[in-house]
């Protein structure tokens, strides 16, 4: 079967192909729900219906899979209520909130890693693309309902779309990377809508994400056609600066943000205001760790600084250091980290798409941590699991791929 006959079947007979059993279904509903109903009853219905099923699935005829993940993230958990036990955190109810959030985490990114370990991972791509569809979707008609406008940047009462911005980055890296030679019109107006999406939040992050999961992986998988391959960058580079300054609509939600962002990489000293909030709390956040490298201050504690106005560093890596030190960071990125390893062995030896995905997709996250907390988040882990699988695919993987063209 051809790579696009495949595709079209896949996009064309969504019931039959993609949703194989309720339990995908109830992951694609988990997701919509949570991605877009966040802290409502209807995510939580959404949640607590995908655990039952899997804990019928798994735990009840004794099939749960453990995973060194598991251990990793229980560590975590540890570190945060260690500073609690111990008098070291600012806000003992602050803390204590959080603490609560990375529990009920722990328990369900056990049932997650069920279903994932035995979903097809291609047809997890699908369900996920067009649950970010789904969700982007719900998301604007959301904000249009609040503020009467699809923009999600500088309008009051607007929703943050941020964390849904880096799936739509997540799912279109993986489809390009991944997927066919060519995808239907269906799939590229859905694409479109996506990038849109992530316009309509202005949010950098997810611009920067999906460039350096598509530029790793082309850099990773496609050595011998780099020139070919830096030529339609250099176009696409072009287009998109066209774009952001030149189009006033476009420049006004997203555009004046990068130029922000070049001018504090350049040292200048005007700087959009969110990218100067960033660097105060940035450097907020590492002056107090410098005093308290060890134990922190407790988990989502910075909000109790005074200057950080009652709201997290905008940058995990600040968060986790600031909130429970040195060794809880480290443990909480040996989440990637350990995959990264184990991904970058694997593909020196096997030269696998999937391993080049996975490492691709690993330094992208790595980098959008940077400018976002992340790690109480549901679909942080969904990433990190995600990564796990892709980098733990059998070496011959590439035969699953081989019939979209990519090999």
């Amino acid at each position: 079967m051809s790579g696009c006959k495949y595709v079209k079947i896949m996009s064309e007979n969504v019931k039959s192909v993609i949703f194989q059993n309720l339990w995908d279904y109830l992951f694609f509903i988990w997701f919509v729900t949570d991605a877009s109903f966040g802290h409502t009853i209807i995510s939580m219905i959404g949640q607590l219906v995908f655990v039952v099923y899997s804990l019928n699935k798994c735990v009840i005829p004794q099939k749960i899979k453990w995973s060194y993940l598991f251990s990793l993230y229980a560590l975590f958990v540890f570190f945060c209520w260690y500073n609690i036990a111990n008098g070291f955190a600012l806000s003992n109810s602050t803390a204590k909130t959080m603490l609560n959030v990375v529990v009920r985490n722990m328990f369900f990114i056990i049932f997650l890693f069920q279903y994932l370990r035995q979903v097809n991972i291609e047809n997890l791509k699908y369900i996920f693309f067009y649950g970010c569809v789904a969700s982007s979707f719900f998301i604007l008609l959301l904000n249009f309902q609040q503020t009467g406008s699809f923009q999600m940047r500088d309008v009051e009462d607007s929703i943050n779309g941020n964390l849904q911005a880096i799936n739509n980055a997540v799912a279109m890296g993986w489809f390009y990377c991944l997927g066919g030679k060519k995808l239907n019109v269906k799939e590229i107006i859905m694409c479109v809508f996506l990038f849109t999406f992530c316009v309509l939040a202005g949010t950098r992050k997810a611009m920067i994400v999906l460039s350096m999961i598509v530029l790793l992986y082309i850099v990773l998988n496609n050595p011998q056609k780099i020139f070919t391959n830096a030529f339609k960058l250099l176009i696409i580079i072009g287009v998109s600066f066209f774009l952001l300054f030149k189009v006033d609509f476009i420049y006004n939600i997203i555009g004046n943000r990068f130029e922000g962002l070049l001018g504090f990489i350049d040292g200048k000293e005007e700087v959009d205001a969110s990218t100067e909030t960033r660097g105060r709390f940035i450097e907020l956040g590492f002056y107090y760790f410098l005093l308290n490298p060890i134990n922190g201050y407790g988990i989502d504690c910075f909000r109790e600084l005074k200057g950080a106005y009652d709201t997290y560093s905008h940058n995990n890596y600040v968060e986790l250091l600031f909130g429970i030190g040195l060794p809880g960071t480290i443990v909480y990125y040996l989440l990637y980290f350990v995959s990264l390893i184990k991904g970058i062995c694997k593909f020196l030896r096997y030269r696998n798409s999937y391993d080049a995905f996975g490492i691709a997709l690993i330094l992208a996250c790595l980098f959008a941590d940077y400018g976002m907390v992340s790690y109480f988040s549901r679909d942080t882990f969904f990433r990190i699991m995600l990564c796990y699988f892709l980098v733990s695919m059998s070496k011959n993987a590439n035969k699953n791929i081989q019939r979209y063209g990519k090999e």
